[in-house]
């Protein structure tokens, strides 16, 4: 029930159907797909499992974001139940029901639930791929057995390129060393599998592109995303402030950065080039500064196992800012997850082949984050094994506890967890993550109050317009949109008020032109409106259709006379 009562709060804050980057991309993408572009004309930058599961949920009438998220909170609360009934068999009923209530109130998983991107669906395959590994048994596994680690293991590289290396841990399921010829055979029944779902991605890449693109051509510019001057751990522009492509189009190519290449370096690039060059540049900056990228491979993984979320797109703080509780604190934290994750991880490997693939899932998918950087998105891939391996170290602290035996031993393992977990990593301090927290909360409720006022809901775009330029007296076009509201409804004396407001608040012209005109033309002041608006040059006008009207209006008055 918690992700539902979230889902309510969140429907009616100023983050309502808001959409940003990917998400914008995937819901536009998922369209396209929803009326037939099946195919589509581009290869695939982005990951394309989740834009096929969206534009599959439209077709068949899940039309609206929210009627979305209301699908992924039901697919995240199941998730939730896969992995404590995993745990359940692992160790017992009582532990299982203490780790599904954690992941009920896991804050990110929750988080993502909520928000149109992929990893509220990877980590629903996620969770399925281990109960699955749980559930069987491994000591005489059926092809159909086999079969599925595969298929859900390809599902999820079709979700996240990284997860690939998920068949490395699946060796550990099907290779025996008493049973070579059987070992190969089960091992060519998982790669069958995964190629089952991967094939056809490859082949889609080869007949739009021309090109040998096993999954997505991101590859390279994420790898110089994490390897590159400028690199810190986390993500870090590379493109600088682009015009991007056209918006719309199938595959994510407006992210990928060759038309910035085009433009910057003179470089025009096919797909599968583009990632190749990218590539080149991040390991020569490898092989030159070989001290610095020892040194941030060490931070991405503390950052990794870190309590502290590092936000890409979307920013969980922000969302509990403008939403309420988003998880319970501490317990829905990574503190606790991550902790136990590593208390569990130095007793799994006598727990079980379950248990020991459940330490390799997350052992190689945090191997494979580290040559590129780390952000909550690519964290969140970690959390089914982790919650496996919590459930493994909450079940040693509660029979150590029960019976008094190795009761220390348990605590200090415990402890060495928490330890990691808080471990000092980069980032803002408190002072820039209060003030970044503000500009972007401002930026959220300036995009709701844009909507509100282009659906005629006036109070409502006064009232997020007056909110975000309190939050962030530089959002100069909510000072404009707020002024626009204001006079709408009828209240010149107060909307007078606000544009002084604005102008000490540094509101730049032609703006600041455009509004003394309106108020001047207000008071029949036929003089210096004119002169107020003489001062717009035209180019403004033709680029700021918000700007253009307020002028329309100013000279309607105008021409009425007094």
């Amino acid at each position: 029930m918690w992700r539902f009562f979230y889902l309510d709060r969140l429907s009616k804050s100023a983050l309502a159907n808001s959409m940003f980057d990917d998400a914008r991309i995937y819901w536009a993408w998922a369209e396209r797909i929803a009326h037939g572009h099946v195919v589509g004309t581009n290869p695939f930058f982005l990951a394309p499992l989740y834009p096929y599961v969206l534009g599959l949920m439209r077709a068949l009438g899940v039309g609206t974001p929210s009627s979305v998220l209301f699908l992924q909170s039901l697919w995240g609360a199941g998730a939730a139940v896969l992995l404590a009934d995993a745990v359940r068999r692992l160790t017992t009923p009582i532990i299982g029901l203490a780790l599904g209530l954690i992941l009920i109130v896991y804050q990110m998983a929750v988080f993502f639930d909520g928000l149109i991107l992929s990893e509220s669906l990877l980590f629903f395959l996620g969770s399925l791929l281990l109960w699955w590994v749980v559930r069987s048994d491994w000591s005489r596994p059926s092809w159909r057995t086999t079969v599925v680690v595969g298929v859900l293991i390809g599902l999820l590289a079709a979700g996240r390129g990284t997860a690939v290396v998920l068949v490395l841990p699946a060796a550990l399921l099907v290779v025996r060393r008493s049973d070579l010829a059987g070992s190969v055979r089960r091992a060519g029944v998982v790669l069958a599998g995964f190629a089952l779902v991967v094939a056809p991605v490859a082949l889609h890449n080869v007949a739009v592109a021309h090109e040998w693109i096993p999954l997505t051509y991101n590859t390279g510019f994420n790898l110089y995303v994490g390897n590159n001057p400028r690199s810190s751990g986390t993500y870090v522009p590379i493109t600088g402030n682009r015009v991007g492509q056209p918006l719309g189009l199938d595959g994510g190519v407006e992210l990928d950065g060759r038309d910035y290449l085009e433009r910057v370096e003179g470089l025009r690039l096919s797909p599968a080039g583009s990632s190749a060059y990218w590539t080149s540049k991040a390991t020569s900056y490898v092989a030159n500064h070989p001290g610095h990228t020892l040194g941030l491979m060490a931070i991405k993984l503390g950052m990794l196992w870190n309590t502290r979320e590092f936000p890409q797109i979307e920013n969980v703080e922000e969302y509990g800012a403008l939403a309420g509780p988003v998880g319970l604190p501490v317990v829905g934290s990574f503190a606790i997850l991550g902790a136990l994750a590593l208390m569990g991880a130095a007793f799994s490997w006598r727990s079980g082949v379950a248990a020991r693939f459940a330490l390799g899932s997350a052992l190689v998918l945090t191997l494979s984050t580290l040559p590129f950087f780390v952000t909550d998105r690519y964290r969140h891939m970690l959390i089914p094994g982790c919650a496996i391996l919590a459930g493994l170290g909450l079940h040693r602290l509660w029979t150590a506890w029960s019976d008094g035996s190795r009761r220390k031993q348990a605590l200090a393992a415990l402890a060495a967890g928490l330890v990691v977990v808080y471990l000092p990593t980069p980032g803002p301090t408190e002072l820039q993550k209060a003030a970044l927290l503000a500009k972007n909360m401002g930026l959220r409720l300036q995009q709701s109050a844009f909507l509100a006022a282009q659906s005629g809901r006036l109070d409502d775009a006064e009232r997020d317009f007056a909110q975000a330029v309190q939050d962030d007296p530089r959002l100069y076009e909510s000072w404009g949109g707020l002024i626009r509201a204001q006079v709408q409804l009828g209240h010149t004396e107060q909307a007078r008020e606000t544009f002084a407001r604005a102008r000490a608040a540094g509101l730049p012209d032609p703006a600041a032109s455009a509004y003394e005109g309106l108020f001047a033309a207000f008071a029949h002041d036929r003089a210096a409106a004119e002169s107020a608006l003489q001062r717009i040059p035209q180019s403004s006008l033709d680029t700021d259709q918000n700007l253009a009207q307020v002028v329309a209006v100013a000279r309607r008055i105008l021409s009425q006379g007094p």
